[in-house]
């Protein structure tokens, strides 16, 4: 019961991953509270009677029925209208993002959590007026006239709050569409992804290996685990299509716990899965029931995109992309590269200070019961340098520049094979910028720094 509660845990968690990078999450809980508090102030304003509101000096100014239902129309009226032009920037700020940073950071502009507040109190502001209104009621209308003050007073002060965040939004906006705060933002999520997925000390060798469950062993080498019978493992299937966002590791470690069998992640996050793409394999097979099979399935949430929650490569393709598209000769800007690839090294040199987390986590009797294989160093370093040498061959000002990364990251890296990796694609880049045929003065320095870093890497 209590895998299964993680398991049911770990899929709203990722729901809600989900959904805070949309526009209607936050809007929609906002909505219900203005629903709530109207309701609220409606009825206080009934207990405290018509009077209350004589102490309260310029805020207590009151209106009839008439001039209180004007008032809640126009705040009902112009915040709807507000928010309609809202949303219009917004989508067309995207479509700017989309066109000329690239298509994954739109999910890095819709996750802005102050957008998702201006535009939830624009509509529940307008929602709130409405629902206020129904409840004011004149003498004509056969009923004793009744105007909520405190309710018409707050839905006053929420307007002037609203117009004061149009002014904040328009300048949010112009910010947010410069490229300088877009990939800061994709590196603030890079440092976050390797603060969560590459703790502090999790790398850290261990004294000894821990045991693995009976009826599994270890290959020759020591390094992948098999049956010790040589039976194939039980496969968890994706039976389905989409990514892989997100694996609730602890409640399948929990499952592979209760019934004494080693679980291995075979798609990691931000594979793409298809319906016979295998997601964990179980060890042995024997023990693996059909049950056990449905509740690992129900451990792994497959999504339409890619999300950053366990997806560190996501993040480091985000500000990738960003340098290629710069680089490319429609766009033809390398200081945009630059600043994608400082903000590259900010996340990276945090990751390459770290040691990467064992694969094989034991479970709490000491028995492995979990293989998760991280994204090494080297695969991002490699991702990085790929590009560059893809695209940056013929603009000297920023291979220059790449090898100033590779000197932070040479100055961070704790893994000899990322020291190792740095050599290796330095002298890569070098020697396609020296095949593409640039000016000797721009060569000549291109050689002069890598050699120096070169010749440190080779002296560890």
């Amino acid at each position: 019961m209590a895998a299964a509660r993680t398991g049911a845990q770990a899929r709203l968690t990722a729901a809600w991953h989900r959904a805070s990078g949309s526009f209607w999450a936050v809007p929609a809980v906002m909505c219900l509270l203005a629903l709530v508090l109207s309701q609220v102030l409606i009825a206080v304003d009934h207990s405290l009677g018509p009077s209350w509101t004589q102490g309260l000096g310029p805020l207590g100014s009151r209106s009839g029925p008439s001039g209180s239902r004007d008032l809640l129309g126009a705040i009902a009226g112009s915040m709807l209208g507000v928010a309609s032009t809202t949303f219009s920037i917004t989508i067309a700020v995207m479509t700017l993002t989309s066109s000329s940073y690239g298509p994954h950071l739109v999910r890095s502009f819709m996750a802005d959590r102050a957008t998702h507040v201006v535009l939830g109190t624009f509509v529940s502001t307008s929602l709130y007026a409405l629902l206020v209104l129904r409840s004011v009621t004149s003498e004509t209308d056969g009923t004793v006239a009744f105007v909520p003050h405190l309710a018409v007073l707050f839905a006053v002060l929420a307007a002037v709050l609203c117009v004061a965040l149009l002014v904040f939004f328009i300048h949010h906006v112009s910010e947010s569409v410069q490229v300088v705060t877009l990939s800061r933002r994709v590196c603030d999520q890079l440092r976050d992804a390797v603060a969560r997925l590459y703790p502090e000390g999790a790398g850290d060798p261990a004294p000894r290996r821990a045991e693995l469950p009976a009826g599994v062993v270890r290959d020759e080498d020591g390094g992948r685990v098999a049956a010790a019978d040589g039976v194939p493992a039980a496969v968890v299937r994706a039976g389905g299509c989409g990514y892989v966002a997100e694996v609730a590791l602890e409640a399948v470690e929990s499952l592979a716990q209760q019934h004494d069998v080693l679980v291995r992640v075979v798609s990691r996050p931000g594979r793409y899965a298809v319906d016979r793409t295998a997601l964990l394999d179980v060890l042995p097979a024997e023990r693996a029931g059909e049950e056990l099979l449905r509740e690992l399935r129900a451990c792994v949430d497959l999504a339409n995109s890619r999300t950053a929650v366990q997806d560190v490569e996501f993040v480091v393709q985000q500000l990738v992309e960003l340098m290629s598209r710069a680089l490319s000769s429609g766009v033809n800007d390398p200081y945009t590269a630059i600043t994608a690839l400082d903000d590259l090294s900010g996340g990276l040199v945090l990751l390459v200070g770290r040691r990467v987390p064992t694969a094989e986590r034991a479970g709490q009797d000491g028995v492995v019961r979990l293989v998760a294989d991280p994204v090494s160093p080297v695969e991002l370093v490699d991702q990085v340098f790929d590009a560059l040498r893809a695209y940056a061959t013929t603009t000297p000002l920023v291979l220059l520049h790449a090898v100033a990364v590779a000197e932070r990251l040479d100055d961070a890296a704790v893994d000899p094979a990322v020291r190792e990796r740095l050599r290796e694609q330095v002298g890569w880049l070098v020697a396609a910028s020296e095949a593409a045929g640039p000016p000797e003065p721009d060569l000549h320095r291109l050689r002069g720094r890598s050699a120096a870093l070169l010749g440190r890497l080779d002296a560890i």
